[in-house]
């Protein structure tokens, strides 16, 4: 057997090229997508990294690839989820995704072999006449679930998949209770390799990592679907939100005490999120006029909230990521930022870089929402 090989699969002429495709339906064609920069960018540190910061704070044009939904006959899925078709790891099944990175991932699953990969495959290989994909390398992740797997969800919705069972994980426990909230019964892939005769394989909402590569429609699906299932708030919900991470083990404000003091000056709400269940998250964002929060899990229950919704995160000037400058783009609503004064750097070595704690200055914090109140919702 020659050793597999990486095969990226981010357009529908990627995928045309696989002898196991059975057929293939493009559901939205490439197209630009204009993202336009934060209302309001507070704070910063330019001189650590000034390509960074300045492009954090730009508008962009991005290039969505094609949406599509193919068959694939014959396929293996890995534990952890990847897929190898016709000598191939499909690529966009991985995280990281950077390829030099992600044999600490799945160690499990693969070995390398001659330049390329051999599956590591130890037991019985479990037959399966038909699944639906709805896995993701970064599944175990709060906000990858959310922004990659539900998308997929909404699609096999749509699609109603002829009573194909959903491929899927059930591990972490916010899995197991979104697919009970959906209604849905996945087919759960725990230790064993499966062969699947039809693999239903809906396009990745994300390509190779890059944020500006999801798809607005594939949130659109989502919006949709989230509708019919999201619990309406609780009278007297809170409808400004601070979501902490004192319960974290990364990115904590170092001066969050000092944050809350002045924030309730503004009828903001300290919130932690560990014990809530998703259900008691979904109720909570719902109604939410104004999130604010530190880079984190957390913020990914914007997609919960109305598209009237203003969001101002908190991020370290070690970790100026679009993840949820983009998210709010699809979502159409209003993203400001402010932008640490400091982090530690001593943690760096032993939580990598962007995971230290930091600090903001809440005087700033104190503008954005002001700014944000004041301007009329998206």
């Amino acid at each position: 057997m020659k050793p597999l090989m990486i095969a990226s699969i981010a357009n529908v002429s990627d995928m045309e090229r696989f002898s196991a495709i059975r057929w293939l339906y493009t559901i939205e064609g490439s197209h630009q997508f204009t993202i336009n920069p934060p209302r309001l960018v507070l704070g910063g540190r330019p001189e650590i990294e000034p390509d960074i910061f300045y492009a954090f704070r730009a508008g962009r044009t991005c290039s969505i690839p094609e949406m599509y939904i193919a068959e694939l006959e014959d396929v293996l899925i890995g534990p952890s989820g990847i897929i190898i078709s016709d000598s191939n790891i499909l690529y966009e099944s991985l995280f990281p995704w950077e390829e030099a990175n992600f044999m600490s991932q799945f160690s499990g699953d693969l070995w390398a072999r001659d330049g390329g990969y051999a599956p590591r495959i130890d037991g019985d290989v479990e037959e399966v006449e038909c699944l639906f994909y709805a896995r993701e390398g970064g599944e175990a992740g709060y906000f990858h679930f959310l922004n990659s797997i539900l998308p997929r969800l909404a699609i096999f919705n749509r699609l109603r998949a002829n009573g194909t069972p959903l491929l899927a994980s059930s591990y972490q426990k916010f899995a197991s209770q979104m697919w009970s909230i959906a209604g849905v019964s996945p087919y759960v892939q725990r230790s064993r390799w499966l062969r699947v005769k039809r693999l239903i394989f809906p396009s990745p909402v994300i390509f190779k990592g890059d944020h500006f590569t999801r798809s607005p429609l594939a949130n659109r699906m989502l919006e949709g679907w989230l509708r019919n299932i999201i619990p309406q708030s609780e009278e007297g919900s809170p409808k400004r939100i601070y979501i902490s991470r004192d319960d974290a083990s990364v990115r904590r404000l170092t001066d969050e005490a000092a944050l809350a003091e002045r924030l309730q000056r503004h009828g903001v709400q300290v919130v932690t999120l560990s014990g809530k269940s998703v259900s008691e998250q979904m109720r909570l964002f719902s109604g939410a006029e104004l999130v604010i929060g530190p880079h984190g899990a957390g913020l990914s229950n914007v997609i919960f909230a109305q598209d009237r919704c203003r969001v101002i995160e908190l991020v370290s000037p070690a970790r100026l990521w679009p993840t949820f400058r983009t998210l709010c783009a699809r979502r159409g609503q209003q993203y400001s930022a402010v932008v640490g004064s400091a982090f530690n750097a001593e943690q760096t070595n032993a939580r990598g870089c962007g995971n230290e704690d930091f600090s903001v200055d809440p005087w700033l914090v104190e503008r954005a929402i002001e700014d944000a109140m004041q301007a009329p919702s998206q």
